[in-house]
């Protein structure tokens, strides 16, 4: 685990929030200094802050040590994929409804020549 990248996320997550270190330190019960030195990558929380930590910005304990939103990622992946899908579907429908519009125009023109050509015949 790289304490510092945790700090820089941790930091991060923080002013996410709009929360000074002391405002972080009271919802944990911890001092501010720990606060800072967690950030600074000097030490790293207990398993139960950590734990609370996780709960409160609603991330993985994995995600919080690693420093970085992996499940986050992995989601916007595949949204994406999704959303990629949805756009070749949309496109599709939209040819099929050009493709069905022009067929219709063809017909009634061919209805209309045949029409006229029955009446010039009668």
């Amino acid at each position: 685990m790289d304490k510092e990248k945790f700090g820089k996320f941790l930091l991060e997550l923080r002013k996410e929030k709009n929360l000074t270190q002391q405002d972080f330190a009271d919802l944990f019960n911890v001092s501010f200094q720990a606060v800072s030195k967690w950030e600074n990558g000097d030490s790293i929380p207990d398993i139960t802050i950590l734990e609370q930590i996780s709960d409160f910005y609603k991330i993985s304990i994995n995600d919080l040590l690693k420093g970085q939103r992996e499940t986050n990622i992995k989601a916007e992946k595949k949204e994406e994929s999704s959303d990629f899908s949805i756009n070749i579907a949309k496109t599709r429908i939209i040819k099929l409804l050009f493709a069905s519009f022009f067929l219709v125009i063809y017909l009634l023109f061919c209805l209309i020549s045949m029409f006229k050509a029955y009446n010039n015949g009668l």
